[in-house]
């Protein structure tokens, strides 16, 4: 009688720590390390700024792999979204009507002539492109905090991403 007295209450110890580890239904933003300032994905669209906030979690939580891929998607929907504000989405679009992957959108949108990028994010791009794409599909590759740290650093993310919301006009 006693032991099963004391099963149940360590079952509901278990359940009820579970439940306080649970995380949120809704993104939120609790840590104090931002990789990348959430005040520059205020006041654009909320989808944004909640991948800001999974870039700045992962991050912290040493998920570099998921941090890299969550840049490599803010890239591609900077991209189309940008496309879609000066209305030349067709452009990038294939003939069923679905959007080009990120390797065939990547260089018409350093080359357009509707936005003149700057030499940092035409040479940044590739290769922050290139981190997640290693991240999200070479079998034999793990990010490490140095290869975000690099394109954090070296490759000047935050700038990038900063021009990249001027070009969509998601900044004024």
């Amino acid at each position: 009688m006693k032991t099963d007295s004391i099963l149940n209450l360590a079952r509901t110890i278990k359940e009820d720590i579970s439940e306080l580890n649970r995380p949120s239904a809704q993104i939120t933003y609790e840590y104090g390390h931002q990789i990348i300032p959430l005040n520059l994905f205020e006041n654009t669209r909320d989808f944004l700024y909640k991948v800001a906030i999974q870039i700045n979690q992962t991050y912290e939580h040493a998920c570099y792999d998921a941090c890299a891929v969550m840049i490599r998607r803010m890239l591609e929907m900077l991209i189309i979204i940008t496309y879609e504000t000066y209305k030349i989405d067709s452009v990038i679009k294939d003939k069923a009507g679905n959007f080009m992957m990120l390797s065939g959108l990547l260089p018409l949108y350093i080359n357009q002539k509707e936005w003149n990028l700057s030499r940092t994010s035409k040479t940044s791009l590739p290769q922050v492109k290139d981190l997640g794409d290693f991240s999200a599909h070479r079998l034999h590759y793990n990010a490490q905090r140095g290869d975000i740290d690099n394109i954090l650093n070296k490759l000047h993310l935050r700038t990038v991403l900063e021009e990249m919301l001027y070009k969509a006009n998601l900044k004024k």
